[in-house]
């Protein structure tokens, strides 16, 4: 449990860099326009690695580690912890388009399963989409003109607001999705996702 929980703290709390913002407030655009904009300068590499530091806690128990992340786009995605000093591996996981498997190397336990049973354990809709979205900075859901859409001027950024309809078979609430966009690179700077009162958050620095 406390590697499972590791993971999806990875997942979270990637931070990417990009570009700094260019100085002035942004100019009121239609919320499409923007979206298209997002669409148009994601990212489109189809092989990713990275390196991140991150620490977590539960009950008390704080621990930190070092994360090694390779991406093949839309196919699999390959976790593997350790200590973020000694390089000692602690554990090692895998996230495919359908099932899910991690291995804790210190307590010598896996855990395998579909991502629906994951979702179960988490009660909240997430998949293997939402996952990669996140660690590569891009938005959790696709993009699609039928979507209702808000856009707003910040200071410095669009806030982009995405009100997907209501699932018509009730087997989960779908969350509204909101946005915060870089409008010189049309890049995410914040991303965030509301299901009822179970909340996920991206920053992007």
């Amino acid at each position: 449990n406390k590697f499972f929980s590791a993971l999806i703290v990875v997942a979270f709390a990637i931070a990417c860099k990009s570009p700094k913002l260019v100085p002035g407030k942004p100019t009121l655009k239609n919320p499409k326009a923007v979206a298209a904009e997002i669409i148009k300068n994601s990212n489109t590499a189809e092989f990713i690695q990275i390196s991140a530091t991150g620490s977590y806690e539960m009950a008390g128990d704080k621990q930190s580690f070092k994360a090694d992340i390779r991406i093949i786009r839309d196919s699999v995605i390959w976790i593997e912890l350790s200590h973020p000093v000694l390089g000692i591996k602690a554990g090692r996981g895998i996230l495919m388009r359908d099932s899910v498997a991690f291995i804790n190397k210190i307590e010598k336990t896996y855990m395998a399963g579909s991502v629906s049973h994951f979702s179960e354990i988490l009660r909240t809709y997430i998949d293997f989409d939402i996952i990669q979205n996140l660690l590569l900075g891009e938005p959790m859901r696709e993009i699609t003109g039928k979507d209702k859409m808000q856009v707003e001027l910040l200071e410095k950024l669009y806030g982009l607001y995405l009100m997907p309809d209501e699932d018509p078979l009730f087997l989960h609430t779908l969350p509204n999705y909101y946005l915060e966009i870089d409008p010189s690179t049309f890049k995410v700077k914040k991303q965030e996702a509301v299901d009822g009162v179970r909340r996920i958050n991206a920053n992007y620095e």
